[in-house]
């Protein structure tokens, strides 16, 4: 294997020593249980002001995420801290929210 792989690599745990397998790491979703306090309270702050937001301004899930060019599902995962969004879904969305982004952190 090469040292300049293109994917993060992961050595799944309880293989025999001398059998490892690599599994290639694409879920982009946050984890559940970080051991960080203050990461899992922050996606849940946001969340809940991404809702807060959309709610105050009569939006469903489906018209947020067509206005910000985003899936659906994924405002869903971030409403409900299943996610964890990259920096430009943080400003499409506050952009579609008609919100400064700094509002919703």
């Amino acid at each position: 294997m090469s040292l300049l792989a293109t994917e993060p690599q992961l050595v799944l745990e309880g293989t025999p020593p001398g059998q490892e397998r690599l599994r290639t790491m694409t879920n982009t979703t946050a984890p559940k249980t970080t051991g960080d306090d203050t990461e899992d309270d922050a996606l849940t702050k946001f969340g809940a002001k991404v809702r807060e937001f959309r709610k105050a301004r009569g939006l469903t899930q489906h018209q947020l995420a067509e206005s910000a060019g985003i899936d659906r599902k994924t405002i869903n995962r971030i409403e409900n801290t299943r996610y964890s969004p990259t920096l430009t879904n943080v400003f499409a969305i506050a952009e579609a929210l008609d919100v400064p982004a700094n509002k919703l952190l």
